[in-house]
């Protein structure tokens, strides 16, 4: 039998890069998203190339703990393979305005934090039992002051911390837990009019292929691009004169 993989937000960018990956390794596919017809299309594409692999659809909310158990649960048979679970589920609330902070933060915690808990969580016993892993798809942003971008930073920021816990905490299981952190990558999160230079931004593929390769190597943490890693590594010295320059410039208010 084929190892198999369960990719959450299937449908476009990272995701469908990250389907058409573990395609050509010969992997499986679960496929979840909420747009039926943009996964249809991913499947297509797919099975172009490998029309060996199975794939399985499932339209769905990472929100929606109880839609997800009822679909998978038409596949308990398949999901025995089941052996690496990525979560790749979310999305960013732009140019935000602080008038209604509760419900933006909570709105972006449902999906990008406790959705990344309901899929680790409805999938846990098959990884458990396979001693697979899980890849939680996080960002850079949840390191250092995003003022604009505070629901989906702050969300990040605590799915960064949950998975270095998960992380140490399934390895008492042989359950390998790898947090990527990105910087720039190209998808729907930066496909709208954005300021973003393009020689910052990384393509799916790559990215794709470098999440592949640090979930395989059971890495505990995966950052890239370069920028990020600077970002990333240097948020420890620079965050305190960084919310200081920030609140300087008036660009921000």
């Amino acid at each position: 039998m084929a190892n198999s993989v369960l990719i959450t937000g299937a449908s476009s960018g990272m995701g469908s890069k990250l389907a058409e990956v573990y395609a050509k390794k010969g992997y499986d596919l679960f496929l979840i998203a909420r747009r039926l017809d943009r996964l249809n299309q991913v499947r297509d594409l797919i099975l172009k190339d490998n029309p060996d692999v199975k794939i399985y659809l499932i339209c769905g909310d990472v929100t929606q703990s109880e839609v997800l158990i009822r679909e998978l649960s038409l596949y308990q048979e398949e999901l025995k393979d089941l052996s690496v679970v990525i979560c790749n589920a979310g999305y960013v609330e732009r140019e935000v305005a602080y008038q209604d902070l509760v419900s933006l933060h909570r709105k972006q915690f449902e999906t990008n934090f406790f959705g990344v808990l309901n899929t680790i969580e409805i999938t846990l016993d098959y990884i458990k039992k396979n001693k697979g892993s899980i890849g939680v798809i996080g960002s850079v942003a949840g390191v250092i002051p995003f003022p604009r971008l505070s629901p989906y930073a702050t969300s990040k920021a605590a799915l960064h911390t949950l998975a270095l816990n998960l992380s140490i905490y399934f390895s008492n299981f042989g359950i390998s837990l790898t947090l990527v952190e990105p910087g720039f990558v190209e998808s729907e999160i930066h496909r709208s009019p954005s300021r973003i230079k393009k020689w910052l931004m990384l393509s799916t593929e790559s990215a794709a292929l470098k999440i592949e390769r640090a979930i395989r190597k059971k890495r505990s943490i995966c950052i890239f691009p370069m920028h990020a890693k600077l970002i990333y590594f240097g948020s420890w010295f620079l965050n305190c004169p960084l919310v200081f320059i920030l609140k300087k410039t008036k660009k921000w208010r």
